[in-house]
C-alpha cells in the first residue's frame, strides 16, 4: 500500500504536465476550427506549452527533494512541440520566446552550472585526498541542477574539448589514486588510431571534395570531431585515474567511462586475468584491453558511459597498474 502510494504522486507530478502538452497538440492540430480565432488561439497554445505547462510542473514539485531544474525538459519539449505543431504563419509569439525568453534561459543554466563546479572545486581543494578532476567537479555541479543523464551527457561533451585543448599540465596524483594505462598499452593503440584517422581525414576530403563537396565537408566534421574523442581519450586517461576515497571507490576509463562505489558496498576484490562470463549481464567492463581485476557488489551499482548511458552492474571488470596495493587498500578500507 506504501508503495502504491509513494508511486502515485510520481506518476501525478509528470502526468498532469504531459496532458497539458497532449490537450494543447489536440487544439494546435484543430486550429482552423477557430475560425478568426485562430491566432489568438495560437498564442495562448504556445503560451500553455512553453510557460504554463512548465510552471505547473514546478508547483507540482515545489515540496519535493526534486532540483527544480528538472522544468528544463518541459521548457525545452513546449518548444520543440509548439515548433510542430503550431502553423508556421502563427508563430510570432514563439519566435519572441526563442529570440528573448530561451538565451536568458541559456545563460542562467549555464552560469548557474559554472557557480556550482567552482564551489565543487573550492570544497575537494580542502580534501585534496579526494583529487578531483575538472569533468568530475562540472558533473556533480551539472548534476545538481540538471536530470544526471543529461548532466553526464553535458559533461562529457565539454570535457572531451577540455582534456583535447586545455589540459596539457603533467598530473600530479596522490597516494589513493591507480592508474591503468601503464601496462595495457592502451596509449600505443589510440596513439595508432589517431594516425589512420588522420590520414583518413584528408584522404577522404581531397577524394570526394571535387564532385561532392557538401558530402566531403560533412565527412570531415565527422572526422574531426572523431580526432577530438581519440586525443581527449588519450589524454583524459593519465589524467583521470582510479580513486580510493574515505568512503568510495571511484572508478574510470578516461572521461568515457565511470563509476562510484560506496565501500561497504563491496564484497571481494579478485585479482585475477582469467576470461569472465560476457553473457552475464550483472558484468560490466571498464577497461578496454585485458584486465587484471574484478570488483564483486554485494548490491547493483551503475556505470556511467559516454551521452550519459548508464549499465547497471554488480561485478565490475577492470585494469590498474598497482594491483596488489590496490587490492589492499579496498580490503583495509572495508
Amino acid at each position: 500500500m506504501r508503495q502504491k502510494n509513494a508511486i502515485l504522486p510520481t506518476a501525478l507530478i509528470i502526468g498532469i504536465p504531459v496532458l497539458l502538452i497532449i490537450f494543447s497538440i489536440f487544439l494546435a492540430l484543430n486550429l482552423d476550427s477557430f475560425g478568426s480565432d485562430a491566432n489568438a488561439m495560437s498564442i495562448g497554445i504556445t503560451l500553455d506549452l512553453v510557460i504554463t505547462t512548465p510552471l505547473m510542473y514546478l508547483a507540482l514539485i515545489r515540496k519535493k527533494n526534486v532540483s527544480k531544474f528538472t522544468i528544463m525538459p518541459f521548457f525545452i519539449l513546449g518548444l520543440v512541440v509548439a515548433s510542430l505543431v503550431i502553423p508556421s504563419s502563427n508563430q510570432q509569439t514563439l519566435d519572441l520566446i526563442k529570440t528573448w525568453l530561451l538565451p536568458i534561459v541559456e545563460i542562467t543554466v549555464v552560469s548557474l552550472v559554472i557557480i556550482k563546479v567552482r564551489k565543487i572545486r573550492k570544497a575537494y581543494k580542502v580534501k585534496k585526498t579526494e583529487g578531483v578532476d575538472f569533468v568530475t567537479a562540472l558533473k556533480e555541479g551539472a548534476a545538481s541542477i540538471l536530470p544526471s543523464k543529461i548532466a553526464y551527457g553535458m559533461a562529457t561533451e565539454i570535457g572531451l574539448f577540455y582534456y583535447t585543448f586545455v589540459a596539457w599540465k603533467k598530473p600530479k596524483h596522490p597516494s589513493n589514486a591507480f592508474t591503468y594505462h601503464k601496462d595495457t598499452g592502451i596509449q600505443g593503440l589510440l596513439g595508432t588510431l589517431l594516425g589512420v584517422a588522420l590520414i583518413e581525414l584528408f584522404c577522404v576530403h581531397l577524394l570526394i571534395h571535387e564532385n561532392h563537396p557538401i558530402l566531403s565537408w560533412v565527412l570531415t566534421g565527422l572526422s574531426a570531431y572523431g580526432i577530438v574523442q581519440i586525443v581527449g581519450l588519450m589524454k583524459s586517461i593519465p589524467r583521470v585515474p582510479h580513486m580510493v576515497t574515505s568512503e568510495h571507490l571511484i572508478l574510470r576509463m578516461g572521461i568515457f567511462q565511470e563509476t562510484k562505489i560506496p565501500l561497504n558496498a563491496i564484497e571481494t576484490v579478485e585479482l585475477t586475468t582469467a576470461d569472465y562470463p560476457k553473457s552475464d549481464k550483472s558484468y560490466a567492463k571498464i577497461t578496454l584491453f585485458d584486465h587484471n581485476c574484478i570488483i564483486h557488489l554485494k548490491e547493483e551499482a551503475v556505470l556511467h558511459g559516454l551521452f550519459g548511458r548508464t549499465k547497471n552492474y554488480t561485478h565490475l571488470v577492470l585494469s590498474t597498474d598497482e594491483k596488489n596495493r590496490f587490492k589492499a587498500i579496498i580490503e583495509n578500507a572495508i
